[in-house]
């Protein structure tokens, strides 16, 4: 079995579905760690490291197994809120150093507000469908023997 490099990992195995079916994987405990290593083409000692750098995802699997959102930190929404806290940072950063355009900086961060607000139910979710009134007529059909 040829090990990944660490790059080439994280690309593949460092987020989204595949991060989480391989953290499921180590928490159910149902396969070997050497059948683990092997099934993900990596060696047992890079497993180790996965388990290691995802150990809180691993544990909340294991109390909440039958939790499907279980080890996912987006679906918590203090995870979130924080998140959109970072963005906001990171853009107050970059505006102060004197990023161009920064107005498009502001919009983002404009949607971090906003996304916080809707998040704590302080502000009602957009609504961006259009509104059109439909008209339905049937044709042919006694509408008084309905």
């Amino acid at each position: 079995m040829s090990d990944v490099d660490d790059a080439a990992f994280t690309r593949k195995y460092g987020r989204g579905h595949r991060k989480l079916a391989m953290v499921r994987e180590c928490a159910e405990a149902k396969l070997s760690w050497v059948d683990i290593a092997g099934k993900y083409n990596i060696s047992v000692q890079r497993l180790y490291r996965f388990r290691e750098e995802n150990a809180e995802a691993i544990a909340e699997i294991k109390s909440n197994v039958d939790d499907a959102m279980a080890g996912l930190w987006i679906a918590q929404k203090h995870n979130r809120v924080a998140e959109y806290q970072s963005h906001s940072e990171l853009v107050d950063e970059l505006i102060a150093a004197g990023a161009e355009q920064p107005q498009v900086l502001l919009k983002v961060a404009q949607s971090a507000l906003r996304g916080v607000a809707e998040e704590l139910g302080q502000l009602s979710p957009r609504d961006n469908s259009e509104r059109t009134q439909v008209d339905v007529r049937i044709v042919g059909v006694d509408s008084d023997a309905l």
